[in-house]
């Protein structure tokens, strides 16, 4: 996680995000609150948050701030369902119960297998060694947030998992018109957040950028199905991979490299997610607008 640095917000939000939003059950919730198109950045820096706390050396050892938001996002679920079952708007027979078990693997699925493939596709290499200690990273974060135990054996190993990851898309729904709203939001926040001019010039580049990224990431159907434009830019992909490739060649070949690069994209990451917080720290409190 440390060495894939700025790309990680990439990967998170043109799979990771984009995946889980292709189904319509799995972000109720999330719309449960609305202003749709207001929560997307802050989401997306709150998710990071989470993802780099987690992700630090000893970051999920007990009380350590990646175990704190672990558990302070448990109990916001626990919040969130306990809100959403007592407003009377909730249908389980056509949604299940909200922020169910199966929702929570799919999450954690999303930040561990399709981080790790997403940043493969980029062209980052990485031993075998150290794809299944971040694949047991984040069983352990399961257990923390509250994802039955059953379900946490299917991410035993990395094979297992994404054969997992396989069922548990299958028992998903499609995307519905919050599917798409979200998906909506999401591909805009570069150009959203842009204050000056410079910024606003990067954003014109970037959100194409990441709307190739997704279509690369997720494959036609699902980008189709939450309707991201600019297909074209699926090929952006390929010099991306030139790249990255050269620049793991040299931190495998630079004594040190691993150490160097860690450092490097750690810091570069924790920048982007400051900023983006804008000075507010997330509190993972459950709110209804």
């Amino acid at each position: 996680y440390q060495r894939i640095g700025k790309p990680l917000l990439f990967i998170l939000s043109a799979w990771s995000l984009m995946n889980g939003y292709h189904s319509g059950a799995a972000v109720k919730p999330l719309t449960f609150t609305g202003q749709l198109d207001r929560m997307a950045p802050r989401r997306l820096a709150e998710t990071g948050r989470f993802l780099v706390e987690v992700c630090q050396d000893g970051g999920v050892a007990p009380y350590a701030e990646g175990w704190r938001i672990a558990l302070r996002v448990r109990l916001m679920h626990a919040g969130v369902r306990r809100m959403i079952l007592r407003s009377g708007e909730w249908d389980s027979a056509r949604w299940g119960l909200p922020i169910n078990q199966a929702d929570m693997a799919g999450t954690i699925i999303e930040f561990s297998l399709l981080v790790l493939a997403g940043a493969r596709e980029l062209g980052f290499r990485f031993r075998p060694a150290e794809s299944e200690a971040l694949v047991h990273l984040w069983r352990w974060v399961g257990h923390l947030s509250g994802v039955a135990a059953p379900l946490l054996d299917e991410l035993a190993n990395e094979a297992r998992g994404v054969a997992f990851a396989e069922l548990v898309k299958l028992v998903q729904p499609g995307p519905d018109q919050d599917s798409l709203d979200l998906a909506a939001a999401l591909r805009v926040v570069p150009r959203e957040a842009a204050r000056t001019r410079r910024e606003k010039l990067l954003a014109a580049a970037v959100v194409p950028y990441h709307d190739g990224l997704t279509w690369a990431f997720n494959g036609d159907a699902i980008a189709r199905a939450l309707r991201i434009p600019n297909r074209a830019w699926r090929h952006a992909i390929h010099p991306t991979r030139l790249l990255v490739g050269g620049l793991e060649t040299v931190r495998q070949t630079l004594p040190g490299g691993d150490a160097l690069f860690a450092r490097a994209g750690n810091r570069a990451l924790h920048a982007d997610i400051t900023r983006m917080l804008e000075g507010a720290e997330p509190d993972f409190v459950p709110r209804r607008v």
